[in-house]
């Protein structure tokens, strides 16, 4: 990454700066896949929103099984049709699991715990769909990765305070983070960007609401229009009553 020295210094400073936020931790009973699951729907949205579509798809299938074979709409149909990104989230989520699936011929990831660090890194990320903050979030929490998460909405703030440079992707960012931190402080790192990320989405999505609200036309009630209309029948009469009455005169 490009400007890494003056990036560091500043990156360091918006730490600082930043509220503690909850560490992430595994989600459901603990298990990857769960988790997995979990970040799919936490990557480009907040926690609120991924608390709330988890539980829907737990409540909403029998097990991961059904969850992989279901059509991109019958997915969104569970998370809720406003869900960011909800069209490509259920096409990657449904490509990761039927990947798993294919891979170890059910949906778990066991497999991947005979494997080492390198090894691991590589399994996730080669998943069809995968996208680097599901890969990095499930290293971070299952598998010993020194790996802090980052998606686009994230990447956005992080150039904006010019904690990282702008031709920076995603991954050259987490992996930059990763090597920034002791070891030890990328759960509570990653707790602070998250809760960073999601105030600043909420902020974005309030701004958005009341611009929408703005917008809105004003509705004209049967009572107000009924009496422009005779407003407006009653100024036609008196300038049909002048022109009469002018042309009488002219006689």
């Amino acid at each position: 990454m490009k400007n890494t020295a003056a990036c560091a210094k500043k990156f360091r400073s918006l730490l600082k700066k930043l509220e503690a936020g909850p560490e992430p931790v595994p989600a459901g009973k603990g298990d990857p896949v769960s988790t997995l699951i979990y970040s799919c729907l936490l990557w480009e949205a907040t926690v609120t929103d991924a608390d709330a579509a988890f539980q829907s798809i737990i409540k909403g299938v029998v097990d991961f099984n059904e969850l992989r074979v279901l059509l991109p709409h019958d997915m969104i149909e569970i998370m809720g049709e406003e869900y960011p990104h909800a069209d490509e989230r259920s096409r990657r989520l449904r490509a990761i699991l039927r990947d798993i699936y294919v891979r170890a011929h059910e949906v778990s990831l066991s497999d991947v715990d005979e494997l080492g660090k390198r090894d691991t890194k590589v399994y996730l990320e080669s998943l069809e769909g995968m996208v680097p903050f599901v890969s990095s979030r499930l290293q971070l929490l299952h598998y010993e990765g020194k790996l802090v998460p980052v998606d686009e909405q994230l990447r956005g703030l992080l150039i904006d305070e010019g904690a990282v440079d702008q031709s920076a992707s995603v991954t050259e960012i987490t992996n930059w983070i990763g090597r920034q931190l002791k070891s030890g402080e990328e759960l509570e790192v990653a707790g602070k960007l998250q809760a960073w990320s999601d105030q600043e989405i909420q902020k974005q999505r309030r701004n958005a609401a009341r611009r929408v609200s703005r917008k809105k036309p004003v509705r004209t009630t049967k009572k107000t229009a009924s009496k422009k209309t005779t407003t407006k029948k009653a100024s036609t009469t008196t300038r049909s009553r002048k022109k009469t009455t002018g042309r009488k005169a002219a006689h």
